[in-house]
């Protein structure tokens, strides 16, 4: 029974350990050691060591209840930051690839759900658009000025992005300096009409790059600089996916459509929009 005790009070100290000067003295009890109740409470305990409290005697059973509330909190708030972290790219703050793929076959299925819809009601169906964008020359901003600057052009250029498509549209950053953008029930003009407007904001924007001093040092003095992208434009009608599932297949297919706008448009001579396959 004395080694028991003995035990349970060493599991004791070494819960209080863990707060250090989170600890604070209530009465004649050294063993109170959760903080006061703030506006927003926090305790590095989990709901076995609160437990553990209030089985030896040192938290009743509402302070119990108070900090198993701020426990669950803190746990869904960790589990929101993992689930962020998942899917939010962290440099650009905009969505990652694995999200790009996963909205894209869900875009599909809805494409071809519509499509289906409104094929019963008249000879049309709605389409889905897709970009695929480059940075032109972007291993030259890297190999020149270093990759803090070249994150920076990334960041802008994400900014721009966003500010430049629709509230239907997403972008995301789908690997290295290139960026993926959804854009549902858009037609193929509409979707070269807000590609060329990309481009021209961006060919428009001067980013602020760092000059070149003697012997190719960089000053700490910035001069706003040109930067522009390539893009590639495919366009999926919903007749084509009309009698056929969204497969693991379908989606390559579309990417590669891009891809290949995409390789159009730096081959032709990069700062340009191209289109793709899809109809």
């Amino acid at each position: 029974m004395e080694t028991a005790t003995l035990l349970a009070d060493k599991r004791i100290k070494a819960i209080i350990s863990k707060l250090g000067n989170d600890k604070r003295v209530l009465g004649k009890n050294p063993y109170f050691l959760l903080s006061k109740p703030k506006q927003n409470p926090k305790t590095d305990l989990d709901a076995e060591d609160l437990l553990d409290l209030f089985r030896a005697g040192i938290l009743n059973e509402s302070e119990t209840m108070f900090w198993l509330g701020v426990v669950a909190i803190q746990n869904e708030e960790k589990a929101k930051r993992h689930e962020s972290l998942s899917t939010i790219d962290e440099l650009t703050q905009i969505y990652n690839r694995r999200v790009f793929i996963e909205t894209l076959s869900r875009e599909l299925e809805r494409l071809r759900r519509k499509a289906i819809e409104v094929a019963r009601q008249i000879n049309s169906a709605p389409s889905l658009a897709m970009f695929l964008i480059d940075i032109d020359h972007f291993k030259k901003v890297n190999d020149t000025y270093g990759h803090l600057v070249g994150d920076q052009v990334l960041q802008r250029l994400a900014e721009i992005i966003k500010k430049n498509i629709r509230t239907s549209d997403t972008v995301f950053r789908y690997g290295g300096e290139e960026f993926a953008v959804l854009l549902p029930d858009t037609d193929e003009e509409t979707a070269l009409e807000i590609a060329e407007r990309l481009r021209r904001k961006t060919e428009n924007f001067r980013f602020p790059l760092p000059e070149k001093g003697i012997a190719g040092r960089i000053k700490k003095q910035f001069r706003p600089k040109r930067v522009t992208i390539s893009i590639g434009v495919t366009v999926l009608e919903g007749k084509q996916i009309l009698k056929k599932p969204v497969t693991d297949t379908l989606i390559p297919y579309l990417i590669r459509q891009a891809d290949k706008a995409l390789y159009n448009a730096k081959n032709n001579g990069r700062n340009r929009v191209e289109k793709g396959g899809g109809k």
